[in-house]
């Protein structure tokens, strides 16, 4: 069992994006690298120059985590958009505006006092850790959407998966105890987490056209 998974996390290398309207390919694998991504035609008309993090909804359960993956986030939008304004701050800036994020009215506020014009919404689907002696495995499933904070329309929405893997197949019974230090050391590593995030963010957020074109004609004008 262990050798199957091994051989079959070796085989996805690639990241495949596929827009929520292509047809689903029933026969992939559970460790193939696959960003499922729609951009509605709002996102042409109306480019984000400004992202607000809001708090995922991962912040109620786990809020280390969900921090670390709200800051992946902030750090990969920070290479696509004007302005980002990052999770610490838009949590502190909610505050001094005595702001409900959790409802339409307290966003519309935010964005007209914080003068962003957008926030991203996460979803964690879960982290799931597999450990069978010789290989580990984790995976992090994420859920992403940007909308307009004016009026909570949708501009973007992906998913995606990250998986990472350690360890060998036992050939013989010297290469049982290097695979399962291989593994041991991968299940306790506190790194992986967060590496996870930032790929998992960057692989959802690599979905967005590049509008920077649009954007300086639209400043340009002004």
């Amino acid at each position: 069992m262990a050798a199957a998974l091994f051989v079959l996390a070796g085989a996805c290398t690639h990241v495949e994006y596929r827009p929520t309207s292509a047809p689903k390919n029933d026969g992939g694998t559970p460790f193939e690298r696959v960003v499922n991504y729609q951009v509605k035609p709002q996102y042409y008309r109306t480019p984000p120059r400004c992202v607000a993090v809001l708090p995922s909804s991962l912040a109620h359960t786990d809020s280390l985590r969900a921090r670390i993956i709200e800051t992946a986030f902030a750090r990969q939008l920070s290479f696509r958009v004007s302005r980002v304004i990052g999770p610490d701050e838009t949590v502190q800036m909610a505050r001094q505006m005595a702001v409900d994020l959790d409802t339409a009215s307290g966003r519309r506020r935010f964005g007209i006092l914080a003068r962003c014009d957008t926030a991203v919404d996460i979803s964690s689907k879960g982290f799931e850790t597999t450990f069978v002696l010789v290989w580990a495995q984790a995976r992090l499933s994420l859920s992403a959407r940007l909308f307009r904070l004016r009026d909570d329309i949708e501009l973007w929405h992906g998913t995606h998966a990250a998986n990472r893997s350690e360890g060998s197949i036992p050939l013989s019974p010297i290469s049982i105890p290097v695979g399962a230090f291989s593994a041991g050391k991968f299940h306790s590593d506190q790194d992986v987490f967060p590496s996870m995030a930032d790929d998992a963010a960057r692989r959802l957020l690599a979905s967005l056209p590049d509008m920077s074109a649009a954007l300086f004609r639209r400043t340009d004008r002004r």
